[in-house]
C-alpha cells in the first residue's frame, strides 16, 4: 500500500463550540496493493480524544491504525473500488434530510425560508446570552425545532439549573438535548421523564445502545465510529459529519444513505450540511444543498474527481 497526503485548513465562519477559528486535516490518496486508488479524509478532533494530525500521519506511515485511520482506510477502499468501476457511490441511494448547525448569530428566518426546520446549537457556556436568543427565535417562529448540544461539559446540577431558566415556549421547541452531562444511564432515564424531553447520546452512544431507555437518539459519526447495529433498538439515529473536509462530509452522507436503506424508520434528521460552517474554498464551493437536503457531487467514488487531481500530493 502506497500513501500520499495533502494538508488542508478549514476556516470557521462562526464559533460552533470548537477550539480555535480553524481546523487542519489531511486528504489521503491510497494506492492499494491491487493497484486501484482511492481517496479519503483524516481530520482529527483532539478535544474528542483523537491523536494530533502529525501523530495520525506517523501512525499511518507505520502501517498502523487509530479509530480515525481505520475508518479513513475503509472509505478509501470503497472510493477506490467505485472509481475503478467508473461509478458514483451515491448511485441508487438517497441522502437523508439534515438539521443545520448554527451559532447564536445565525439568521434563522433566512434558513427557515430555505426549508430547514431543525437547528443544532452548541450550548451551556453563556446561558445569560443563549437563552434570550433562543426565546426570541421561538417567539418569532414556534415551528422551529432546536437540538441543544451541551457536549457533556456541565454537571447534572448545572444542566438542571440551565433547564429551569428556559421558558416553556423554548422547551416546547426542543427536539432533543445532546449530552446534557456525562453519561449515566440511571440519571438520564430519570431526567428525561422528569423534564419530558428526549436525550441524545454522542460521546457514549455505544454504551447507550445497551440501555435503550437512557437515550432516545444516538449520534453516529462515520469518521470515527463503526456502523451501529440498531436491530431490536427503537432509538433514532442521527448521522453527522466530523466537521471535516467536504470529502469526509460525503463519506458521512454515504453512510447515512446506506443506514437509511437498512433502518428506514430509525434515521432522524442528520448533520450533513457542515460545508456551510466554513469559508469557501474550491472543494466547499463544489458542495451544494437544496434546503435541508445535501446534494452528492458529480464524479466517481465520493466525487471531486477534478479537484483531487489538481491539488499537490506528498508521499508519506
Amino acid at each position: 500500500m502506497k500513501i500520499a497526503y495533502h494538508l488542508y485548513q478549514l476556516i470557521y465562519k462562526a464559533n460552533y463550540g470548537t477550539l480555535g477559528g480553524f481546523r487542519e486535516g489531511a486528504l489521503l490518496r491510497i494506492t492499494f496493493d491491487d493497484g486501484i486508488i482511492g481517496y479519503s479524509d483524516c481530520h482529527p478532533l483532539p478535544e474528542l480524544g483523537d491523536l494530533l494530525l502529525k501523530k495520525q500521519l506517523l501512525v499511518l506511515a507505520e502501517q498502523q491504525e487509530t479509530p480515525l485511520l481505520e475508518c479513513s482506510l475503509r472509505f478509501a477502499r470503497l472510493d477506490a473500488e467505485a472509481r475503478y468501476e467508473h461509478r458514483s457511490l451515491f448511485e441508487g441511494i438517497s441522502i437523508p434530510i439534515s438539521h443545520q448547525l448554527i451559532d447564536f448569530s445565525a439568521n434563522v428566518e433566512e434558513l427557515r425560508a430555505e426549508g430547514i426546520t431543525h437547528f443544532k446549537l452548541k450550548v451551556g457556556a453563556v446561558p445569560e446570552i443563549e437563552i434570550p436568543i433562543m426565546k426570541s427565535w421561538v417567539e418569532a417562529d414556534n415551528g422551529i425545532l432546536l437540538r441543544l448540544d451541551f457536549n457533556a461539559r456541565l454537571s447534572r446540577q448545572k444542566f438542571l439549573e440551565y433547564w429551569k431558566k428556559m421558558s416553556l415556549e423554548v422547551k416546547r421547541c426542543i427536539d432533543f438535548v445532546e449530552d446534557p452531562y456525562p453519561y449515566n444511564p440511571v440519571m438520564w432515564c430519570e431526567d428525561q421523564k422528569m423534564l419530558d424531553v428526549a436525550f441524545a447520546a454522542d460521546h457514549s452512544a455505544v454504551r447507550a445502545l445497551s440501555f435503550p431507555e437512557s437515550a432516545n437518539y444516538h449520534v453516529h459519526k462515520p469518521a470515527v465510529d463503526k456502523s451501529p447495529k440498531m436491530i431490536d433498538n427503537k432509538a433514532q439515529l442521527v448521522i453527522t459529519s466530523y466537521l471535516d473536509h467536504p470529502l469526509g462530509q460525503m463519506c458521512a452522507a454515504y453512510t447515512a444513505a446506506k443506514l437509511k436503506s437498512l433502518y428506514p424508520n430509525q434515521i432522524s434528521h442528520c448533520g450533513l450540511l457542515t460545508h456551510k460552517c466554513f469559508h469557501e474554498d474550491p472543494f466547499i464551493k463544489s458542495v451544494h444543498a437544496v434546503g435541508p437536503y445535501l446534494t452528492p457531487p458529480d464524479g466517481t467514488g465520493f466525487g471531486f474527481d477534478t479537484l483531487l487531481k489538481e491539488i499537490q500530493w506528498q508521499n508519506l
